[in-house]
């Protein structure tokens, strides 16, 4: 069995009452979600 750990991209700063799910990602939190898809499905 192999343990992924998974952490978020990069997103905009959260504004007050703002949830986690409406916030953005920046062009770099972009960038990075693509690289993280890349890697997990690397490992099927």
């Amino acid at each position: 069995m192999d343990l992924i750990l998974w952490r978020h991209a990069e997103t905009e700063e959260a504004k007050i009452g703002m949830s986690d799910m409406k916030r953005r990602l920046t062009p770099r939190g972009e960038k990075q979600a693509r690289h993280y898809s890349w890697s997990v499905a690397g490992r099927r």
